[in-house]
């Protein structure tokens, strides 16, 4: 009994702590922060967690072991492999909304974590990734390799992790509906003609006549490298999907404390070298998402936003206000190539 009130305490403390460092970013926030918020001295707190390092550790492996269970769990289940898919899709957009805080966290500060027991985490993400990639893989209609269903997998999970930005429970979207929407667009994206077992006719698009999808990473030395597991962009057809992009330079250097209007020139100017490497441009832009951290910013963002378009027939577009941590704005856009 006495280990399960441990467990527990501990837990709460792991909650507790990713509350706080997703509202106060993880060096805002101290052990005596943490402390303070559950009630106890700080010299109680160590005897749960030996250090604020520990802790962010432990957020990061609760998200990974939480969604590692939810996939393992529908890959026993007696199901089609595209239903399993499908159970998928929900399963990981509940277990981030359920525990939000702690996914909060985990993708969008973990650059500011420390390095200590890091490649225990990395190699959970890599054997997580894997496994949906094995699940895309086993759904017959899709019809897609080893390297396609790994990159497939990063846009995959790409797009429902983008959800925990701009999803709110008392929206007009119910979970499970965003959840279908989203599977749907997924393989209507990736589904090939003359193999669907197992799909709807309504989940079935025209491509050529047993061909496989031309699904090609992106990559562009001129723009920032990732800093998690996903690609800058990934082109299916003729269409180019573009990974949210920060104000960060080449080298990967944030620009965090730059002024607005220079922060949005270098989303912007990524995005657009990005877009040339996958042999497009902005002015292509069919859709464009935007995060701001003060939407008092919007006019200043459409101002610059305008130079970089054809306003002869501006893209679809929406912005989402959003607790950025890495800067006052994030883009990303899908381009028709």
């Amino acid at each position: 009994m006495a280990s399960t009130k441990h467990d527990l305490k501990r837990d709460e403390i792991i909650a507790t702590a990713a509350k706080m460092f997703a509202a106060q970013g993880y060096a805002g926030t101290t052990i005596q922060d943490i402390a303070a918020e559950i009630g106890v001295t700080g010299g109680a707190l160590y005897y749960y967690v030996k250090s604020k390092e520990e802790l962010a550790y432990l957020v990061l492996r609760r998200a990974g072991v939480n969604l590692s269970t939810m996939l393992e769990q529908i890959r026993e289940l007696d199901y089609d492999p595209q239903e399993k898919l499908r159970l998928f899709v929900q399963g990981h957009l509940h277990t981030i909304m359920g525990d939000r805080a702690v996914f909060d966290v985990a993708l969008s500060q973990r650059s500011h974590f420390p390095d200590q027991d890091l490649e225990i985490i990395i190699a959970d993400e890599r054997a997580y990734q894997d496994s949906v990639a094995n699940l895309i893989s086993s759904v017959p209609a899709l019809r897609v390799g080893a390297s396609e269903s790994k990159i497939l997998a990063h846009a995959l999970l790409d797009m429902l992790n983008g959800t925990i930005r701009w999803y709110r429970p008392d929206g007009r979207h119910s979970l499970e509906k965003i959840g279908e929407t989203l599977h749907s667009l997924f393989v209507k994206g990736a589904l090939v003609e003359g193999s669907t077992a197992g799909v709807s006719d309504s989940d079935q698009v025209a491509t050529q006549p047993n061909a496989a999808p031309m699904i090609e990473q992106i990559k562009s030395d001129s723009a920032p490298p990732p800093a998690g597991a996903y690609s800058q962009a990934v082109r299916h057809g003729n269409m180019l999907y573009i990974s949210g992009q920060t104000p960060r330079l080449a080298s990967g250097v944030r620009l965090m404390d730059e002024p607005f209007s220079s922060q949005v020139r270098h989303v912007l100017e990524n995005l657009e070298r990005i877009a040339v490497s996958g042999g497009g441009s902005l002015r292509q832009a069919v859709m464009v998402t935007v995060y701001l951290r003060d939407m008092s910013n919007a006019p200043e963002f459409d101002r610059i936003y305008s130079s970089f378009l054809d306003t002869s027939r501006p893209p679809a577009r929406v912005i989402v206000p959003s607790n950025l941590t890495v800067g006052e704005v994030e883009a990303t856009a899908v381009i028709a190539v």
